[in-house]
């Protein structure tokens, strides 16, 4: 019961960094702990195996009765046995207002282990929740906030001060554990609840994901390439940032991977600039990456699955994460200090730096290094021998002459002389981008008396309050713009069987395009983008012809807007295709490049990425920039080379303002708002805000 206690004074001390509302309501704490067996055997008389489901229920009777219906309805089709049903004690007369007004029934299931397992357990729980769903009992009345024959957790919309005395179990002196992670949360982006407080089921995460909404879109994407697909999808837009991370490591614990496996995937390095990496763990990482985008973001982590328990930090090391080692424990926190512990007694006092994991085997009793886990990770397979049999690098090779009708496409395009004088033309002379505002001081297009681009309704978010942007230039070492286009048929580790065709920028050059399209294995196909009548029709056609070409071999899709007619805007096209392939769990499997001629300027390419695209060919940008070297003394391709360097440094710091620093994890970012779209065209961008 020590641990316990200790717990919640790391939890006082830190209460500083936590959130309240005016009323004094807590935006919610908690705590993840090993369930106290000899508790329950004692206090409950319970002696076979067992798992605790904690549940939280509505007050309603009513309600809660519906809900209760849907759990036993579950467990009787999976065969589930309950020992016993607990109503947890817990203290209203503590709450604040805002938090009584929302207070759940509190009730705990004594599940029979006997031919089950943590596998069956969480397939039970995922129906639990979709039985839920279905009825239009959202999470906020009805949650499940742990399912587990090893861990439990207790948390609520509470304070550090409150956590002990409402929930009664924590003062009972048999109320122990070896371990306990405990979490105060500060709310930015989601309103504080019950369901949202942290710890969640695997872990507490300080920090801010600034992708969580492509984030969500690819691990729903991955429904499929998984054994169990009745689970999905796991994600949504509902839940917090953590609250998604924890769901999607869950599930791929579920499908596999042990947690050092899981994390560092979600979490990964920034191995791409650094030297003096070894080689073995670049190549684990490289492969990684096939198959799992990173999680960009601020990010402190504590995790436990009841076996061990790790650390770690972003690739950047945004957020402050300290510890202490004595002779028999081991404290982390955000600060240093947190418990009063003599100075004779630490052993080591030191902190986690950035992608480092610590961790600490629970049933062995022993601390894991960063450099074993690293090791051990590394040299599970040859991963390096299977990226070398299959990438494949294709150079840079520009084109001398021009193959286009430049007048024509000009003006379908709108280039316009005031664009090229005040932005292209800059790029080619010095490959950097003009200097100015936009887009922030850009003005509002729907104000405008003609038509611009497509482009122009849409402005960039940027990272800011706790959430820092990066600065692509002086931390350039944690910057990647790497592609590796490849074909991924499953999630599990093993030799590749389609090609990897890798490239340095995601904007792409004819030879390269080329070289991509005429690939056998991927049996491109290509879809033209142009159409006569309504727009909304040509889009629904536009569906249909995505869905066709799924029901093919074909590995890879080209939007193509080439040709005499109107087109359907290249980045509304590309949103579009990456909704279509996202929702049939085909995505990471078919891959989808941007041919675009309206696209010329960076941050008309952060857009493609960001609402999808693998890679971005401007095949009429690169024939109007060649028509016009005739104005330079320098040679063409150090012309174009020129501004594809000052695209990709332009697209860098874009994806720097918001805290982003990987293309893989920029793109389906969607760190867009949509400004002055009706609602009908809003809707194609999974409905993000319209000002």
């Amino acid at each position: 019961h020590q641990m316990i206690q200790q717990g919640m004074a790391l939890l006082k001390a830190l209460s500083h960094r936590g959130g309240k509302s005016s009323d004094g309501t807590g935006d919610g704490c908690g705590i993840l702990m090993q369930i106290p067996k000899h508790f329950y055997q004692t206090k409950h008389n319970i002696t076979k195996p067992f798992a605790v489901m904690m549940t939280f229920l509505p007050k309603d009777e009513s309600a809660r009765g519906e809900a209760v219906a849907y759990i036993n309805e579950v467990f009787a089709t999976y065969e589930i046995s309950v020992l016993k049903e607990i109503e947890v004690p817990t203290d209203s007369t503590i709450l604040k207002t805002k938090a009584m007004l929302t207070e759940p029934h509190v009730v705990q299931y004594i599940l029979d282990m006997e031919n089950v397992d943590e596998a069956k357990l969480y397939t039970v729980r995922r129906s639990i929740e979709q039985s839920w769903k279905g009825a239009k009992l959202t999470d906020r009345t009805c949650y499940i906030s742990s399912c587990s024959n090893q861990t439990i957790v207790y948390k609520g919309l509470l304070t550090p001060d409150e956590l002990p005395y409402y929930y009664l179990d924590l003062q009972d002196e048999l109320f122990d554990s070896n371990f306990c992670i405990v979490h105060q949360r500060f709310s930015t982006n989601t309103t504080p609840s019950w369901n949202l407080a942290q710890p969640f089921r695997y872990l507490a995460h300080n920090g801010e994901i600034n992708t969580v909404s492509g984030n969500i879109q690819w691990s729903n994407a991955r429904s499929g390439l998984v054994q169990n697909k009745s689970v999905y999808p796991i994600c949504n837009e509902r839940h917090s940032d953590s609250a998604n991370l924890d769901r999607t490591l869950e599930n791929m614990l579920q499908e596999g991977f042990n947690l050092e496996n899981a994390i560092t995937r979600l979490l990964p390095k920034a191995y791409e600039n650094n030297a003096m990496l070894a080689d073995e763990l670049k190549a684990y990482y490289e492969y990684a990456g096939l198959k799992n985008e990173p999680w960009d973001g601020p990010a402190g982590v504590i995790l436990c699955d009841g076996h061990k328990l790790i650390a770690t930090l972003d690739r950047n090391g945004l957020r402050p994460f300290r510890y202490i080692q004595t002779q028999d424990q081991i404290i982390l926190a955000s600060e240093i200090g947190v418990l009063d512990t003599p100075l004779a007694d630490i052993k080591v006092a030191s902190r986690i730096q950035a992608s480092e994991i610590l961790c600490v085997d629970l049933d062995h009793n022993r601390i894991t290094t960063d450099e074993e886990v690293k090791a051990m990770l590394s040299n599970q397979y040859p991963y390096r021998t299977w990226l070398n049999e299959k990438t494949i690098e294709v150079p840079v090779v520009h084109e001398e002459a021009t193959t286009l009708d430049i007048d024509f496409y000009t003006k379908k395009f709108k280039y316009t002389k005031a664009e090229y004088a005040q932005e292209l033309k800059e790029l080619l002379e010095t490959g950097k981008e003009a200097i100015g505002s936009f887009p922030y001081t850009a003005q509002l297009q729907m104000l405008q008396p003609n038509v611009g681009l497509f482009f122009d309704y849409f402005k960039q978010n940027f990272a800011q309050v706790t959430n820092p942007p990066l600065d692509s230039i002086r931390e350039q070492s944690v910057f990647s713009s790497e592609v590796h286009l490849t074909s991924v048929s499953g999630l599990k580790d093993e030799a590749l069987t389609n090609p990897i065709y890798k490239f340095k920028s995601p904007i792409m050059t004819k030879n390269q395009y080329d070289a991509v399209v005429s690939e056998n294995q991927f049996k491109a196909k290509v879809i033209s983008l142009q159409f006569e009548g309504d727009l909304n029709v040509a889009l629904e056609k536009f569906k249909r012809n995505i869905l066709a070409v799924l029901e093919t071999d074909c590995h890879l899709i080209v939007l193509d807007d080439e040709g005499t007619n109107k087109a359907i805007p290249s980045l509304l096209a590309t949103s579009v295709a990456q909704s279509v392939l996202v929702e049939s769990g085909r995505r990471l499997e078919v891959r989808f490049i941007v041919k675009a001629g309206d696209a010329r300027l960076p941050i008309h390419y952060a857009m493609l990425i960001a609402y999808g695209a693998d890679l971005i060919y401007p095949y009429f940008a690169l024939d109007y920039l060649l028509d016009k070297a005739s104005e330079f003394e320098t040679a063409k391709s150090t012309l174009l080379d020129r501004y594809l360097k000052g695209c990709l440094q332009t697209l860098l710091k874009l994806m720097a303002k918001t805290g982003v620093s990987t293309v893989s994890s920029y793109r389906g970012s969607k760190v867009f708002e949509v400004v002055g779209l009706d609602a009908e065209l809003t809707a194609y961008f999974n409905g993000k805000p319209t000002l």
